[in-house]
C-alpha cells in the first residue's frame, strides 16, 4: 500500500519542526527562529539553525539538515516510513492507513539482485561455521576475528564444488541473474561460482544493501583477493566499504578514517575504533568523496605504510583538498597496513598510530623527501618546485610562512629565491580568475532558484525566458520547483526536500534556503538581469568552441559556415555588453 503524497504533506504540514526536535533535544529561541547543539557531530555551542518559517533545519558546522521527517530519520537511524509514524505520533496527528504494511515503491529487478545476494550472504555464512570449514574458521580466529566480528561482518566462506550456485539455483534464482550480479559466471564447462574456496566478506551500499563481495583466497598461487566485477549494483568507483556500519561514529566523532581493505577495517573494529570505511584497494574517487562528505568533512587518510600506500595517500589526500574536506594523513613510518599491525604490534599499536596525524603539507614535505635527493642540486630543486606548488595552492597565509620558512631551512634557498614564488602568484591569481567566473555562475544559478522559492512571477519569467539552468543539480532543482508550482500554485521547501531523492541536491536546497545572501525580496529587473547574464556566459561558452573549432577545420565551406555563426555570436555578445 502507497502513503499518498497529499497525505504525507498533512502530516509533514501538521507537524511543527521546532516541536519535533525539541522531542529529542533541548532547543532554545534566538530571535524569530530556534537554535540547538547539533546530535549529528561533537558539537558544543549550538551550531544547529532551526527555521520555524520553512519549518527546516541546518546544522553550519556538519552540513547536516532537512524537514521534519529527515531530521527523525537521521536521529533514530530508522526508515523513512517509520520517521513518518514517529512524527505523525508527537504531533498527534491520526494517520488514516497502517503504516506498519506501508512499502515504498521499489525496482523489481534490483530488488530481486539483493535478495540473491542476501541469500548468498546467508548461505556463506553458513557455510563458514560448517564442519568442513573447521580450518577456514580457525584461520581467522587466529588472526583475531573472533565470532563477534564474524557476525559482525557478515563474514563467510565459498567451499568448492559450486555449493553456492547449486543452493541458489535450488531456491529458484535463475541463471542470468545469477550471473548478473557476478556471484556465478558462465563458462564452456557450465555455470560455476566466482568465489570458490574463498573467504568471502560482503559490501553493502550506503543503505546496508548488499551489493556485492570482495573474496580472499589462502593459496599463494591465485590472487590474495577478488572483487565482484561491475554489475548493475556494483560500481568499483563509487562503492565504500562498511559505510552503513561507520555512518553513526562517524557522525559523533565528526571524523572519519579510510583505509584500503576490509581487513584494514575489522582490524580497527578490533580496536574498538568504529569509523572507519575502505575504499578496497582502488584509487580514492570523486564520486566516494562525495559520499564521505555524508560522513563528515574531517578526513584522516590511514593507507599502507608501503610506497604504493603513501602514493595512494598522496593522491587521495590531494583530491579531497580541492574538494575542501580537512584532510589528515597518519604518518605510518611502517611498511605494515593496520591489519599487519594489530596483529604483529596488538591493539596499543594500532590505536598509537592513529594519534600521528599529519596536516597535508607535513605530509607533503615527508612524501617528496622520500623522493627527491636534496644532496643533489638539480633534485633539491625539483624537490623546492613540487613542496612550493603546495605550499601556494594553501589558503592559510601562516601556513604558507611557515612552510616557506621551513623549506628555506632544509635547503639552503634564501626565503626570496625560492623560484616558483611569482610564478605559482601568476598561477594563483589565473587559477583565482577562473574560479571568480564559476563561483559568479554558481551565484547566479543559485539567485533564480531562491527568487523562484519564494517568488510565482519568477517562476513564470524562467519558464518563458530561460527554461533551464547550467548545472545539472541546479536544473533538477528548478524542475521540481515549476512541477510543484504547476501542481499547487504554492511551494514550500520542507515538502520539496522529500521529493528530492539526490544528497547533492538537497544539500543546494538547503543552502539556497538557509544562506542570508540569498534570503532577497523579488525584483524583477534583478531577476532579468541574473537571466542575462547565464545567457552571455552560455553563448560565451559556445563561441569560443566555435573558435577552436575554425582553427581545426580543413574544409573551407565548414570553416566558412563556423565562422558566420562565431560572427552572429559576436554581434550577439556587444548587444549583452552593451545592454
Amino acid at each position: 500500500m502507497r502513503l499518498s503524497d497529499d497525505e504525507l504533506n498533512s502530516i509533514r504540514n501538521s507537524a511543527d519542526i521546532v516541536e519535533v526536535i525539541g522531542h529529542y533535544i533541548p532547543v532554545v529561541k534566538s530571535g524569530r527562529n530556534f537554535k540547538a547543539v547539533c546530535p549529528f557531530h561533537d558539537d558544543h555551542d549550538p551550531s544547529m539553525n532551526i527555521s520555524t518559517d520553512k519549518q527546516i533545519y541546518k546544522c553550519f558546522s556538519c552540513n547536516a539538515g532537512g524537514n521534519v521527517f529527515t531530521f527523525v530519520q537521521n536521529y533514530e537511524n530508522c526508515s523513512f516510513i517509520e520517521s513518518v509514524k514517529k512524527v505523525a505520533e508527537i504531533s498527534g496527528y491520526n494517520i488514516t492507513i497502517n503504516l506498519d504494511s506501508y512499502e515504498k515503491p521499489k525496482d523489481p529487478l534490483k530488488d530481486n539482485y539483493h535478495k540473491i545476494l542476501n541469500e548468498s550472504v546467508k548461505f556463506l555464512k553458513y557455510s563458514l561455521n560448517s564442519s568442513s570449514s573447521t580450518l577456514i574458521k580457525a584461520y581467522l580466529q587466529n588472526r583475531g576475528i573472533d565470532n563477534e566480528l564474524i557476525d559482525r561482518f557478515d563474514i563467510g566462506y565459498n567451499d568448492n564444488n559450486d555449493v553456492l550456485y547449486r543452493f541458489l539455483n535450488a531456491k529458484g534464482y535463475k541463471d542470468i541473474d545469477l550471473i548478473k550480479v557476478n556471484v556465478a559466471r558462465n563458462s564452456e564447462s557450465g555455470i560455476h561460482d566466482v568465489f570458490t574456496k574463498r573467504i568471502t566478506f560482503p559490501i553493502h551500499d550506503i543503505f546496508g544493501n548488499p551489493i556485492g563481495f570482495t573474496a580472499r583466497s589462502l593459496d599463494e598461487n591465485v590472487a590474495k583477493y577478488i572483487n565482484t566485477n561491475e554489475t548493475d549494483l556494483y560500481t568499483k568507483g563509487n562503492v565504500i566499504y562498511n559505510f552503513h556500519r561507520a555512518k553513526e561514529e562517524s557522525k559523533r566523532k565528526n571524523k572519519v578514517i579510510i583505509v584500503e581493505g576490509v581487513l584494514d577495517v575489522i582490524a580497527f573494529a578490533r580496536a574498538g575504533i568504529n569509523n572507519v570505511i575502505a575504499t578496497l584497494g582502488t584509487a580514492c574517487t570523486q564520486n566516494q568523496l562525495n559520499e564521505m562528505r555524508k560522513l563528515s568533512n574531517t578526513l584522516v587518510f590511514c593507507y599502507d605504510g608501503d610506497t604504493a600506500g603513501k602514493n595512494a595517500n598522496f593522491k587521495a589526500a590531494k583530491l579531497a583538498i580541492k574538494n575542501n574536506f580537512d584532510v589528515r594523513i597518519v604518518d605510518n613510518k611502517t611498511t605494515y597496513d593496520p591489519d599487519e599491525i594489530i596483529n604483529k604490534q596488538g591493539k596499543d599499536a594500532l590505536i598509537n598510530l592513529l594519534s600521528k596525524e599529519l596536516t597535508w603539507l607535513e605530509f607533503c614535505f615527508d612524501y617528496y623527501m622520500e623522493k627527491y635527493n636534496i644532496e643533489i642540486y638539480s633534485e633539491k630543486k625539483e624537490f623546492v618546485n613540487k613542496v612550493m606548488e603546495e605550499i601556494n595552492e594553501s589558503n592559510d597565509e601562516f601556513d604558507k610562512q611557515n612552510f616557506t620558512h621551513k623549506l628555506s631551512q632544509i635547503t639552503g634557498f634564501k626565503i626570496n629565491d625560492l623560484p616558483l614564488k611569482k610564478i605559482e602568484k601568476t598561477k594563483e591569481r589565473n587559477k583565482l580568475i577562473v574560479k571568480n567566473a564559476l563561483e559568479g555562475r554558481k551565484a547566479a544559478e543559485r539567485f533564480i532558484i531562491s527568487n523562484m522559492l519564494s517568488s510565482n512571477e519568477a517562476i513564470e519569467m524562467f519558464i518563458s525566458d530561460l527554461g533551464f539552468l547550467v548545472d545539472d543539480d541546479c536544473q533538477i532543482i528548478a524542475m521540481m520547483i515549476i512541477d510543484e508550482y504547476r501542481r499547487n500554485k504554492t511551494l514550500k521547501i520542507s515538502n520539496l526536500l522529500d521529493m528530492i531523492d539526490n544528497d547533492i541536491q538537497k544539500q543546494i536546497l538547503l543552502d539556497i534556503s538557509t544562506d542570508v545572501n540569498y534570503s532577497i525580496e523579488f525584483n524583477k529587473e534583478g531577476f532579468k538581469g541574473y537571466i542575462n547574464r547565464i545567457k552571455k556566459w552560455i553563448l560565451e561558452d559556445e563561441t569560443e568552441k566555435l573558435r577552436q573549432l575554425i582553427q581545426k577545420e580543413l574544409d573551407n565551406d565548414n570553416k566558412l559556415k563556423l565562422m558566420l555563426k562565431y560572427r552572429e555570436n559576436l554581434i550577439e555578445l556587444r548587444r549583452y555588453n552593451n545592454g
